[in-house]
């Protein structure tokens, strides 16, 4: 599994009533290159998947089947990276992977 985007028109669950926006899944081999660059993030294996509204606002969040979602420093770096990867994917740029890598 890899970084994945996906535009959604109206987002559901606890995000329900927000205008369009982006969801961002970052799989297995991804969290594991992000934990690199934070070693005792406290992370487990992955997925994680992030939900943004179309004004950049994240309205939701989720971790592996069966855990919370862990809160802390590491999350939120994963999810402004995360953002700053669909906001690229959304505005069709070209070397997206190196914005989520490099946590450009």
């Amino acid at each position: 599994m890899a970084l994945r985007v996906r535009r959604v028109r109206v987002l559901g669950g606890r995000a329900e009533g927000w205008a369009a926006g982006f969801e961002v899944l970052v799989g297995r081999r991804e969290v594991a290159e992000f934990k690199r660059r934070w070693p005792v993030s406290g992370l487990g294996k992955g997925p994680y998947w992030f939900a943004y509204a179309a004004n950049g606002d994240l309205v939701d969040a989720g971790g592996p089947r069966g855990s919370s979602t862990p809160d802390g420093p590491a999350i939120v770096a994963m999810s402004h990276d995360a953002y700053r990867y669909g906001e690229c994917k959304m505005a069709r740029r070209r070397n997206c992977r190196r914005v989520f890598e490099k946590g450009e």
